[in-house]
């Protein structure tokens, strides 16, 4: 490479464009995208490490994509870690997720509390017995509850 001086690259082989920063593996980084869920432009530290790689792996690849049509989502319109959980069972109630066994929280589990689940496994064919709890008490069930006061 006649012509160059030392400690300096040639003009073909440079990574960073002007006006944007460049990222590690020399993909260009914009400074705003627009928001997938909120529809506004934020920079670059308001998304995941993670977001960030599959733009840029889409940039590698050769996906003409900008920064409208990147559609990466920011930290807060993604949501972080369930809480809660509404029971799926005769309560209906919204809890704690400490409330649910692990088992029913789980992808294709019961969503039914613990407590709904043990009043479920206490039922028994042929005898009546008491209303879920947190439940509304149905009219035969009300009947039943006084014979027995």
């Amino acid at each position: 490479m006649a012509g160059i001086a030392r400690n300096q690259e040639p003009l073909g082989l440079l990574t960073r464009t002007v006006g944007a920063k460049s990222a590690a593996g020399g993909v260009p980084l914009l400074e705003k995208y627009k928001r997938r869920v909120c529809l506004k432009f934020k920079d670059n530290s308001s998304c995941s490490n993670t977001q960030l790689k599959v733009y840029k792996h889409k940039k590698r690849v050769g996906d003409d994509i900008n920064a409208v049509t990147a559609k990466r989502r920011c930290r807060q319109c993604t949501g972080g870690n369930v809480t809660e959980l509404q029971c799926q069972g005769c309560c209906g109630l919204v809890l704690a997720i400490g409330q649910f066994y692990g088992q029913a929280r789980r992808a294709g589990g019961s969503q039914w509390r613990k407590a709904c689940s043990a009043w479920k496994e206490a039922q028994e064919p042929g005898v009546t017995t008491a209303p879920a709890t947190a439940a509304d008490v149905a009219l035969d069930e009300q009947e039943v509850s006084r014979d027995e006061l």
